[in-house]
């Protein structure tokens, strides 16, 4: 069964993999990640994990400060209303 971000389960591991190298950026500012060699905005990589129960690497919860043992869709979410925040 292919992933589908809103019913949820295991995203794919490329999608897993951008979010990590953009949580392991020094610039957590740029709002883009890429993926397959195309730019995509980090809105759009924050919906496609939005239900997403893979748990995200503890280094990566501290690094973005939510709690050890976070999913990467509670991940996304708290980046993305970070990211409103600031507006």
């Amino acid at each position: 069964m292919n992933y589908k971000p809103n019913r949820g389960g295991h995203a794919p591991g490329f999608l897993r993999d951008a979010f990590q190298e953009w949580v392991e950026e020094e610039d957590q500012e740029k709002n883009t990640v890429i993926i397959d060699d195309a730019e995509k905005p980090l809105q759009w990589l924050c919906g496609q994990l939005w239900n997403c129960i893979d748990g995200l690497p503890g280094p990566d919860c501290y690094m973005l400060d939510v709690p050890c043992g976070s999913t990467y869709a509670q991940a996304a979410r708290w980046v993305l209303n970070t990211m409103k925040q600031k507006i």
